[in-house]
């Protein structure tokens, strides 16, 4: 399993594997006959995302793209793009305005949106993206590039991008926000011992 999301319609969750495997848990999760089993991608999923009316996914694979899915169809892939590369690592959506956020191996992050499933250029970045996050309004964005930089923007005008961190060699792997978006934590392989 390379990613996890709540299904909060139902009380359920979906996972997404690295085998293509896309499955809804619901009830007992240890009872193999309460999951679903939606259709498999094909491809090997690397993340996974979903529109706030829960019945859409956009997973990111190592090899094909972005795949959007119709969840209510058995996960039907619907659309499949190499827009934002082969291979996408990082999703995020911009709270519920039906939008969201996808890096991959390329320098630039792309915003797509759930609907029209069309991308344009959001930022392009000084080095690959090493990890993704927005807070939950969808105001805030943060990301890390693998060269150790951690940078935040207002999702409004992605010009704003300010460095908040410099980590040197040990490069930020995940980036949460708090539920309000005031605070912001990071983790990494090793210790930080840049600048924040």
């Amino acid at each position: 399993i390379k990613d996890i999301k709540w299904l909060y319609r139902t009380g359920s969750m979906i996972t997404a594997s690295s085998d293509g495997s896309l499955k809804i848990l619901s009830g007992i999760f240890a009872n193999k006959a309460s999951q679903i089993t939606l259709r498999n991608t094909g491809q090997n999923n690397e993340c996974l995302i979903l529109s706030a009316d829960e019945k859409t996914a956009a997973v990111g694979t190592n090899g094909g793209g972005l795949l959007f899915l119709e969840l209510e169809n058995q996960g039907a892939v619907v659309r499949q793009s190499t827009d934002g590369g082969k291979i996408i690592l990082f999703l995020a959506n911009l709270g519920k305005s039906g939008d969201f956020l996808a890096a991959g191996t390329e320098n630039r992050i792309l915003k797509w949106n759930y609907d029209s499933r069309e991308s344009a250029e959001f930022i392009t970045t000084e080095g690959r993206p090493s990890a993704l996050a927005a807070s939950s309004n969808g105001q805030k964005v943060a990301y890390a590039t693998r060269d150790g930089k951690l940078y935040e923007l207002n999702a409004a005008d992605p010009t704003s991008a300010k460095l908040v961190g410099d980590y040197g060699r040990t490069h930020v792997r995940a980036i949460a926000y708090s539920p309000g978006g005031q605070v912001m934590v990071i983790g990494s392989v090793l210790p930080c011992s840049g600048t924040a």
